[in-house]
């Protein structure tokens, strides 16, 4: 239990939100009911709950789990949110979809399930991504949001939503 609420603290989960460890046997497409699948990664890369209401929009309007996104996406995502809010921008998932590209991510399990997010030419949003990180898709935690549904995908097999006639997208 204390290491659970050490966990908590560390990532500074608010009081509805709760950390589930997995078993040696969990898959990260397989979550307990009521939990989402988080990389530990993303979390030390600044992914935090609860989720800023323009990711759970992305995440819905493009149908993907928080778990489908490779490292590099959160720098993305959450670079795109800071820099909306500093610049005092509304901060939506068609403004998103204006400057970034959803894709498969080839390079992981041959692009089947995990998708990398790149800017559209001419627009940068991140300097710094991370790279190299090795074996961060096997350290993952699962999390439980108290007395609420997730209103987000939790896996979705068939792929990211391509139907969206606003939203720019590469899944080829």
């Amino acid at each position: 239990m204390k290491k659970i609420i050490n966990f908590e603290v560390k990532f500074s989960f608010k009081w509805n939100y709760r950390a589930v460890f997995p078993s040696p046997t969990d898959t990260v497409n397989n979550s307990p009911l009521g939990c989402i699948t988080v990389y530990l990664e993303a979390l030390e890369h600044g992914l935090r709950f609860p989720l800023p209401k323009v990711v759970m929009e992305i995440l819905r309007t493009y149908d993907i789990s928080i778990a489908q996104l490779v490292l590099n996406a959160w720098a993305s995502i959450l670079s795109f949110v800071a820099t909306c809010e500093l610049k005092h921008l509304e901060c939506t998932a068609v403004a998103f979809s204006y400057v970034h590209i959803i894709q498969r991510n080839i390079k992981i399990c041959g692009g089947k399930g995990w998708y990398r997010i790149i800017g559209h030419p001419g627009f940068l949003s991140v300097l710094d991504k991370p790279s190299s990180i090795h074996g961060w898709k096997y350290q993952f935690v699962f999390v439980k949001k108290e007395n609420e549904d997730w209103s987000i995908p939790i896996w979705n097999k068939r792929g990211p939503n391509k139907n969206l006639e606003q939203i720019p997208h590469d899944f080829e």
